[in-house]
């Protein structure tokens, strides 16, 4: 089931690991080129809907559209198991892009506080996971309802757009706790993860009831 999962992700795979390296040729050019300051970070929410588009929407969607979910239905591997494998693979691949980001971010030299409100905060810290596990488990929900790729793709961009909109246009104030960087990460955080387990679990009670 393994090697299954790796060779029908494999493709995605790189593809997410060719838009990271653009992001480290961005920073590349930024440390080379200090007047371009804040341009890899500027480009980093695209990121995220990369990851949606890439990973999540046509998780599930596709398979439906090909018809090829009846295969794997017909072998001796459950429905439960086989979205896990796909899911947590899928989610695994994004959460890697991510860190594979906060570290290409580090080796820019920067004098900028990173604080609630900046636009560097979605992408320190544990936000930028929760908000990566809510993008593609959102995709792949959608997959499973609509079941056809391209509305899933424009379903789960609209989603992964408003969700990235929220977060930079929360009012965090100059002071209380929302102004701290912790305390908002860890609150944002926590409510985008609770929404992607509720998501998944979706997910999973969609597939084992389809036919």
């Amino acid at each position: 089931m393994r090697w299954v999962v790796w060779r029908q992700t494999r493709a995605t795979a790189l593809g997410v690991a060719g838009i990271v390296a653009l992001y480290g040729v961005l920073a590349t050019v930024e440390r080379a080129q200090p007047r371009v300051s804040g341009i890899t970070v500027s480009f980093t929410p695209y990121l995220f809907l990369f990851l949606a588009l890439l990973l999540g929407a046509p998780l599930v969607s596709r398979e439906f559209e090909l018809g090829t979910h009846q295969f794997a239905w017909t072998q001796s591997v459950t429905r439960r198991r086989w979205l896990a494998f796909r899911l947590g693979g899928a989610v695994g691949v994004a959460l890697l892009a991510v860190a594979t980001l906060q570290v290409t971010l580090t080796a820019i030299p920067t004098d900028v506080e990173v604080r609630p409100g900046s636009s560097s905060f979605l992408v320190h810290g544990a936000l930028p996971y929760a908000l990566a596990a809510f993008t593609v488990t959102f995709g792949a929900l959608a997959g499973a309802v609509i079941r056809r790729t391209v509305p899933a793709l424009g379903g789960t961009l609209l989603a992964s757009i408003a969700a990235i909109g929220a977060l930079t246009g929360v009012p965090y104030g100059s002071s209380g706790w929302l102004a701290r960087y912790w305390p908002a990460q860890l609150a944002l955080g926590g409510a985008l993860l609770a929404l992607a387990a509720v998501q998944a679990a979706a997910t999973f009670r969609l597939i084992e009831g389809r036919r």
